[in-house]
């Protein structure tokens, strides 16, 4: 595990004294975050860093292009699709963001 992750579940987790047992807490620890509010959280970090709106879907768009683009094997693209819940296909159609001239480049 990431010696951050490991740091943030044995020391900082337990300072916001959670009374339920998900990884990621609300601050005052009355209940888990929900995916509004992983959402909301991811989207104002992303800004603050970046200048930027983004949110998690458009994460999917930027992981597939940057996939497709020659950085992962047809392997690697078929596990990125099961763990999308996709088929190749769709994951192709659907998050691959490059250019009809990217893509062409690719196939010749």
């Amino acid at each position: 595990m990431y010696p951050e992750l490991e740091e943030f579940i044995h020391t900082w987790r337990a300072a916001l004294n959670p009374r339920h047992n998900y990884l990621f807490s609300k601050r005052d620890g009355s209940g888990p975050l929900t995916t509004s509010d992983l959402s909301r959280s991811f989207s104002l970090s992303a800004f603050r860093l970046t200048g930027r709106k983004l949110n998690p879907h458009m994460v999917r768009d930027i992981v597939v292009t940057y996939a497709r683009s020659g950085h992962a094997s047809e392997h690697e693209l078929e596990a990125l699709a099961v763990y999308m819940g996709h088929s190749l296909a769709e994951q192709r159609g659907t998050y691959d963001r490059r250019t009809k001239a990217e893509k062409e480049a690719e196939a010749g």
